[in-house]
């Protein structure tokens, strides 16, 4: 929800969104287990500068305990969460926030 009223303020910014999700709140990135996928979908569609990743390790771990996770298309795979958001981190040009840090409204 944040997200989507970020993306509504914020239309002409040229601001870029990612949603990074790693652990448990990698199951919001799943075809089969997300609640949001069509939302999701939906977002992606609408808006270009949206972008979400799924952290390589979370699924390496799955697949470890046998669970194969098919994510959401789309969404990016290729790298660790923490490295993803170091290396923007690095750059200077991106701020970090994290979901329980958000306002309620």
């Amino acid at each position: 929800d944040y997200t989507e009223k970020f993306l509504r303020k914020h239309t002409s910014s040229g601001n870029e969104i990612e949603v990074v999700a790693h652990a448990n709140g990698l199951d919001l990135l799943r075809e089969d287990m997300s609640p949001l996928r069509e939302k999701i979908n939906s977002l992606m569609q609408a808006h270009d500068n949206l972008h979400f990743i799924a952290c390589a390790n979370a699924i390496k771990q799955l697949r470890a305990r046998g669970t194969e996770p098919r994510i959401i298309q789309g969404v990016q795979t290729d790298t660790t969460a923490f490295d993803h958001i170091v290396s923007r981190l690095q750059g200077g040009d991106w701020k970090y926030i994290k979901v329980e840090s958000l306002p309620k409204t």
